[in-house]
């Protein structure tokens, strides 16, 4: 009886591996970096929370708008000048063993980290992100991370430490 309950939990883990694959969706246009939150957790949340980070190479500044609760929304901008370094880290969600990638901005003159946003999911397991003139791919989390903070580093200036 204890094997089969150590193979469900297994199991449980492996589809849990599956489900937990979560990264925004990342798209250029013309002189603008965008982001925003996965549409999945959009719905999961009822639509109650959203990011939207937007990279502007013309007007040199970070747009960064949060929605909570449906009605508590926050808009603020970091101008380029102001942002010290990318920070990329990496996490493990040690309960099913999941990746977390997540890309935060440095500002200068403090300490201060401002999250842009988190790549979850397996390594094995794909995503599918558009942008710079590339088709629809599958990819794992630790390439669309990496993908996001190259665009990062191109769009801003900034570089990764």
């Amino acid at each position: 009886m204890s094997l089969l309950k150590g193979i469900g939990v297994d199991l449980f883990k492996m589809a849990l591996k599956y489900l937990v694959v979560i990264s925004p969706r990342v798209w250029v246009d013309n002189h603008r970096l965008y982001a925003r939150t996965n549409m999945l957790i959009q719905v999961l949340s009822l639509f109650s929370y959203s990011k939207n980070v937007i990279v502007d190479r013309m007007d040199r500044i970070v747009t960064i708008r949060k929605r909570r609760f449906w009605f508590f929304f926050k808009v603020f901008g970091i101008p380029f000048k102001n942002i010290g370094s990318i920070d990329y880290s990496l996490g493990i969600w040690t309960l099913i063993e999941v990746e977390r990638f997540t890309i935060s901005l440095c500002l200068l003159d403090t300490d201060k980290k401002v999250k842009l946003f988190s790549f979850m999911g397996s390594e094995e397991i794909g995503i599918e992100t558009v942008g710079y003139r590339l088709a629809e791919l599958r990819e794992n989390q630790d390439d669309a991370s990496w993908k996001y903070l190259k665009f990062l580093q191109d769009f801003t200036g900034k570089s990764w430490p």
